[in-house]
């Protein structure tokens, strides 16, 4: 995974787990643009935020096919 430490779009109607190793991974949704939701696909699709971390740490897995 490639860690990131650039600013996540806002995205509305995406899923987040919470998994075992303190690690959340968020998945999908929409763009938000000035409060207006905008079906476009979010960038990236998925990532991954370790609270395990002092800071907050952002990383993106690569996805290679289609879900």
């Amino acid at each position: 995974m490639a860690k990131t430490s650039s600013v996540i779009e806002n995205r509305k109607g995406h899923t987040a787990v919470l998994v075992s190793n303190s690690k959340i991974i968020i998945y999908g949704g929409s763009r938000i643009l000035n409060n207006i939701i905008n079906n476009a696909q979010v960038v990236p699709v998925m990532f991954v935020l370790n609270m395990e971390t002092e800071q907050f740490e952002l990383s993106v897995p690569p996805v290679t096919s289609n879900i």
